[in-house]
């Protein structure tokens, strides 16, 4: 899937896969980015401080943690097959770009996530939280998630 994204140009793919039964009707989003020289990166918010031992992590915020076509489990918490992902969202360019702004802020700090330490299904925050606060963060970016991104629309005035 991510082998049509040509070298030389700044993509982020916004990617989707539902959440763990019995929400799986909830999608589980997250960011992909892809730099002219190839390389990939994933960044995700999971539930837990303590999933994926060896990604690099600051509170719920994870980079790298799994490879970045592979969905959550079917069952949360137990050995189970995959869910399927897909490309919800593309924004690519090349240098100067909305894709390089957006490369950029979503490769940034994962500290500056004003929310890197809490975690709630709903109202949030919670991944899908982190995907549309990190696309807020460049205004001239038009993805949009969709209706079951339970979590997209968090604001602190709805705890």
């Amino acid at each position: 899937m991510l082998e049509e994204y040509a070298h030389g140009l700044y993509h982020v793919l916004v990617m989707s896969t539902p959440a763990s039964l019995p929400i799986s009707f909830a999608l589980h989003t997250y960011l992909v980015t892809i730099a002219p020289n190839g390389s990939i990166d994933r960044f995700d918010v999971f539930h837990s401080k303590t999933l994926h031992g060896t990604a690099r992590r600051v509170g719920y915020v994870y980079h790298n943690a799994l490879p970045p076509e592979e969905g959550l489990r079917t069952l949360h918490g137990v050995p189970s097959p995959r869910f399927s992902t897909r490309v919800i969202g593309v924004c690519s360019g090349a240098a100067g770009s909305v894709a390089c702004a957006l490369h950029d802020v979503v490769g940034g700090s994962l500290d500056s996530y004003p929310y890197t330490d809490h975690y709630a299904f709903y109202p949030g925050p919670n991944s899908n939280t982190y995907v549309q606060w990190r696309i807020n963060q460049v205004p001239d970016c038009t993805i949009q998630l969709p209706w079951n991104a339970f979590g997209k629309g968090f604001s602190p005035a709805l705890q």
